[in-house]
């Protein structure tokens, strides 16, 4: 294709070049001629080069650099070199740009380009592009890295720093590892020269990065945030710990990395990264990636040390729970007001987050009053809102305080109308989740399986029964641990069981601190039936309390504080009690002293509607569902049900399990007319179409 002709397409007039500029641009049209349009763009590139440097030399050593390349190289080059023109408007730029992309091969010269038209697009620096071409024109460093693909991040880091030796260093570094790891340690340098410009922190991190002790550990981490957090830190130590902590959670460890690497990014402080570490490190993988998310939030919302170790001596207090109570204002409001220090408990940290919750519309907690605060809050909502219970619990008085205060007050009548009725507990240890059977017997039997008892029938009677709740290797460990420790205690503690002083027996074993022992003893805490039963029993009870249905554990919008069609208040207004022939019924179930599911349902004459079962993602285990389907039916029949339907219109993500897993129970499904006149929230229609069990 003519010269001409070309430029006449691309609607460039010919008398605007220069004649070494159309000389060059001749060349390039003879080597390409056979592709019209690598020709084009080549040539479109060069003209614009013309254009925005003003300078024939730019426009000769780059179609000399361009000549050297064949196709969509030539093409890619012709194009960089055009933007770092339009974006420097200086000829040395693309001279000296153009002169170090023809040291490297065709392997690298379109990554030279690309490094170089970013530092030029992002800059619009000139001098910022020339250091950068001089230094990665360098024989030392073009002779290391002709076949490497990381040399795009070592041009960045060049342009940013504008420091041969940062380059040096980084490459000597990358050189350690390979492949992936190499890339993407490459990539994080890049990442901390372009945002921090300081050629010390690159350094500093790339030598950390060549310890043997640090190359070990990223065979098996995440290079890129571990290279991150060197730079930030500069700190050998918090990559080391970071390390430790990412390489345990296998698929999760991504999400925890990146945490930690914003952690180092948004602190730049070695002290808050390894308490992060060490922090995320306690838990399992589910609460460890929750916990590294809501720490890496406080880190980069608030950019304060203090606020985020305040965060994790916190959560190392009262467990992942913290972040399911705090937001990220409410930590930095608990550093601000030097509430942290009266956090020595989680029966104190439930007190300030209370107070925060209110919007520091209770009493502002003291060391003088943070151990009575129950008393001082109780006091305070019961005059301001006119509630006579006065024996809320932490997480009743948050729910309370997480509606508008104009609805606290709705909620006052419903509060102190509610009770608590039918506890069963269900061992889901076991594969038929045997019902537990309780007693006033329970807490003595406790106190025995831990010291024995030379009546062997009293003896069984104890190990039994609490090995039922307990586990037979839980009593084991807390009989070895007495025997070994605490013989000297059996006088003290026949004089209180001779007594019937069982209370204060079990405050005595309590008072040697054991954990062992006490992993039996904590079982006896629960008011009305002996026993929270730990991680092995979940206790049923119907509860229309509305400060009881939380939302964050039990996963369901009808309850506190979304209140989704004013669910949770309706549902309590419109109660089942043994007068009316209608009603609803909620079940509340917990393992510990958790939360974690409960049953929304309806009694409509002598039809028992199961219309939804909600919960956590730990709900879903089928031990626990087979144990909420023998609970229902059991309340239905006390209830003199004849009918029992499970609707299987449930939206969220519990109850669809749970209707799969009626489903492989056998159970027919069928169709109940029902009226449902209420203004209660029910997924279920008039005509409800679910699993059936006729109860006769």
């Amino acid at each position: 294709m003519k010269l001409e002709k070309l430029l006449d397409e691309l609607e460039i007039p010919g008398y605007a070049l220069d004649r070494d500029v159309r000389e060059a641009i001749q060349e390039i049209a003879k080597k390409y001629s056979q592709d019209a349009q690598y020709l084009k763009d080549t040539v479109r590139g060069l003209v614009d080069i013309a254009i925005n440097t003003k300078d024939k030399d730019a426009v000769i050593e780059s179609a000399k650099t361009i000549i050297k390349y064949e196709g969509k190289t030539a093409e890619i080059i012709a194009y960089g070199l055009k933007d770092i023109a339009e974006n420097t408007k200086d000829k040395d730029a693309v001279i000296e740009s153009a002169k170090t992309i023809l040291k490297y091969g065709e392997n690298n010269a379109d990554n030279i380009v690309y490094g170089l038209e970013n530092i030029a697009s992002i800059t619009k620096d000139k001098n910022r592009v020339i250091k950068a071409a001089r230094i990665m024109s360098l024989d030392e460093i073009a002779n290391s890295v002709k076949n490497a693909t990381y040399v795009g991040s070592l041009v960045k880091i060049a342009g940013y720093t504008e420091d041969k030796d940062a380059v040096i260093e980084s490459l000597k570094m990358i050189m350690r590892y390979r492949g992936n790891n190499a890339d993407n340690i490459a990539y994080g340098l890049k990442d901390i020269a372009g945002n921090t410009k300081d050629k010390n922190r690159v350094i500093k991190a790339a030598r950390i990065m060549s310890l043997d002790e640090i190359v070990n550990y990223v065979k098996n981490a995440d290079a890129y945030s571990l290279v991150k957090i060197a730079g930030y830190t500069e700190d050998k130590d918090a990559v080391i710990e970071s390390a430790k902590t990412i390489i345990k959670y296998g698929d999760a460890a991504d999400n925890i990395a990146y945490g930690l690497k914003d952690i180092a990014e948004n602190t730049k402080d070695k002290d808050a990264v390894i308490e992060s570490a060490k922090t995320i490190l306690k838990y399992g993988r589910n609460n460890a990636e929750n916990i590294a998310y809501g720490l890496k939030d406080i880190a980069i919302d608030t950019k304060d040390k203090g606020t985020l170790m305040a965060a994790c001596r916190i959560t190392n207090l009262v467990g992942a729970d913290a972040f399911d109570i705090l937001d990220i204002k409410d930590f930095f409001a608990i550093k601000n007001k030097k509430l942290d220090d009266l956090i020595g408990s989680k029966e104190s940290f439930a007190w300030v987050a209370a107070y925060i919750k209110s919007g520091y519309e209770l009493p502002i907690p003291s060391k003088d009053n943070i151990t009575n605060y129950k008393n001082v809050a109780s006091e305070y909502i019961s005059k301001e809102y006119s509630i006579k219970n006065s024996n809320l619990n932490t997480n009743q008085i948050l729910m309370l305080f997480s509606v508008d205060k104009g609805k606290r007050r709705e909620l006052a009548d419903l509060i102190d109308n509610s009770n608590e009725i039918a506890l069963k507990m269900y061992n889901i240890a076991t594969e038929e989740t045997k019902r537990l059977e309780g007693d006033d017997k329970l807490p003595y039997l406790a106190l025995i399986a831990v010291t024995g008892s030379r009546n062997k029938a009293v003896d069984n009677e104890a190990y039994k029964r609490i090995s039922e709740i307990a586990g037979e290797k839980v009593i084991r460990k807390a009989r070895n641990e007495f025997n070994s420790h605490y013989k000297n205690k059996i006088k003290e503690l026949a004089e209180y069981i001779k007594k019937n002083e069982i209370d204060k027996a079990i405050d005595s074993l309590k008072s040697t601190k054991n954990e062992a022992i006490g992993d039996v003893l904590r079982f006896t805490d629960y008011k009305d039936f002996g026993f929270t039963g730990g991680n092995t029993i979940l206790r049923a009870v119907e509860n229309n309390n509305p400060l009881d249905y939380d939302n964050r554990t039990q996963i369901a919008c009808v309850y506190l504080p979304s209140n989704y069609h004013d669910g949770i208040y309706n549902y309590c207004k419109d109660y089942y009690s043994r007068d009316k022939d209608k009603g609803f019924v909620l079940v509340k179930y917990a393992l510990g002293n958790k939360s974690l599911g409960s049953a929304i349902c309806y009694m409509e004459d002598n039809t028992f509607l199961v219309d939804s079962v909600e919960g956590h993602r730990t709900f879903r285990k089928p031990q626990i569902f087979k144990a909420v389907y023998k609970d229902l039916l059991e309340r239905a029949k006390e209830k003199g049900a004849k009918t029992v339907i499970f609707s299987e219109n449930g939206i969220n993500e519990t109850p669809k399990k749970f209707i799969e897993f009626l489903g492989d129970l056998g159970i027919k499904k069928g169709y109940v007319n029902m009226k449902l006149n209420t203004n209660g929230y029910l997924e279920a229609k008039n005509g409800v179409m679910g699993y059936v069990i006729n109860l006769n």
